[in-house]
């Protein structure tokens, strides 16, 4: 009886401290204001417009619903649903610096359009260097996710759309990634990746079917194919091999198709 009676009290507490917690934010309107705040800093960094429908808190996850993120012209990012669950106490005492107690992001429904439009006066910076992630949460899921892509410059405009996209990611002392997408009816995507400290330790990649929503090349009035690709990585080994079929091309009043064109290589040639 006494453990009974020593439970039902630790469960009142809980329920207590959690009401009132609840009823202190919503009557300060500490919720409003944090909103703000990552708003604004949200949009000074990323130099974009931030919009937020809701947000709300507790001492253990905050969810946010109708984001939009958007740089005119270059992205947009709309994501119906966020949750971040995490410790409340950890993230206080380590001042907001301990990533790791937030334990997981849930992102639901994104749709993210970019635009790249190459500036030819400017140089690239080639240079890209992954981030260790393990340090920023320790799980991340995207559900259902779209990805609008478009790249044009003088010579070429392409296009295409991904649907269906899950991304997870489990941090411990390195990253597991996986990825799956769709294309069209009959191309699929899938993606997974092991990094250690931002390097990659092995990655795989399948492609099916590709073909992309949008061709357009100067010197020819059409082209159409379909792209199959597998890739590994691993010791640092890579291997690779592509197949580009039913091509068909349109150019000066002259046709010419191709059944396939098979590629495959490692890190030493190409064959």
């Amino acid at each position: 009886m006494k453990k009974k009676t020593w439970l039902l009290i630790i469960v009142l507490i809980v329920f207590v401290i959690n009401i009132s917690f609840f009823v202190l934010v919503r009557m300060a309107k500490v919720d409003k204001a944090v909103q703000t705040r990552i708003t604004d800093q949200l949009s000074e960094r990323l130099n974009a417009v931030i919009e937020m429908e809701g947000f709300t808190f507790n001492d253990k996850q905050a969810n946010i619903s109708g984001i939009i993120i958007s740089s005119p012209g270059k992205y947009e990012l709309k994501v119906s649903q966020l949750y971040v669950e995490y410790d409340l106490i950890k993230l206080i005492f380590s001042k907001f610096e301990n990533l790791k107690a937030i334990s997981h992001i849930k992102i639901y429904d994104p749709e993210f359009s970019l635009r790249i439009v190459p500036d030819g006066n400017k140089k690239e910076n080639s240079e890209f260097i992954i981030p260790d992630i393990t340090k920023f949460f320790k799980m991340l899921n995207i559900y259902n996710g779209t990805l609008n892509i478009e790249f044009e410059n003088e010579s070429v405009k392409i296009a295409n759309k991904w649907q269906r996209i899950d991304l997870s990611i489990k941090n411990t002392k390195s990253s597991d990634i996986t990825l799956s997408a769709s294309s069209g009816d009959v191309s699929d995507l899938l993606i997974s990746c092991l990094l250690n400290k931002g390097s990659i330790e092995k990655a795989e990649l399948k492609l099916n079917d590709l073909k992309p929503s949008k061709l357009e090349i100067a010197q020819l009035n059409s082209l159409g194919f379909l792209l199959d690709a597998d890739v590994s990585y691993s010791d640092d080994n890579l291997k690779y091999s592509a197949n580009i079929k039913n091509v068909n091309a349109d150019f000066a009043e002259k046709k010419a198709s191709i059944d396939s064109i098979l590629i495959s290589g490692d890190s030493d040639r190409t064959f």
